[in-house]
């Protein structure tokens, strides 16, 4: 319900699917948000979010956090692709598997596949 001065509602439900659009305003937002029944049960991102969920990380102030991909697109290299294994997730391939093979892989936290020795990446499977 719109009120003077401001807007009121009920609770935004966390884990539910909004239909927004950028092209909406912060009022509109607002009131989607607040008045309108969302889509669906609520759902857990642990083992994945929901094709094209976005569900961007809020920085203190409010500004929005980089994407994966934003966060690493410095990768250009295999030793880069190293450097970025941390929290994020990305593996490298297993000591057995560079013995079998003599190829050493690394897979980067946005998962861009990168092989040691060779110039570019790939996606990987399952990326």
């Amino acid at each position: 319900m719109w009120i003077e001065g401001g807007i009121q509602g009920k609770d935004i439900q966390r884990g539910m699917v909004y239909e927004i659009s950028q092209t909406m305003s912060a009022w509109q937002i607002a009131n989607i948000l607040l008045n309108k029944d969302y889509r669906g049960e609520p759902y857990s991102c642990d083992h994945g979010c929901p094709e094209g969920n976005f569900n961007p990380e809020l920085l203190p102030g409010g500004d929005l956090a980089p994407t994966i991909s934003q966060k690493y697109e410095w990768l250009k290299t295999y030793e880069d692709c190293v450097k970025s294994i941390g929290h994020d997730g990305g593996q490298l391939s297993s000591e057995q598997y560079a013995q079998k093979t003599g190829i050493r892989k690394c897979v980067s936290p946005d998962g861009r596949e990168f092989t040691q020795g060779k110039e570019g990446w790939t996606t990987a499977v399952g990326g």
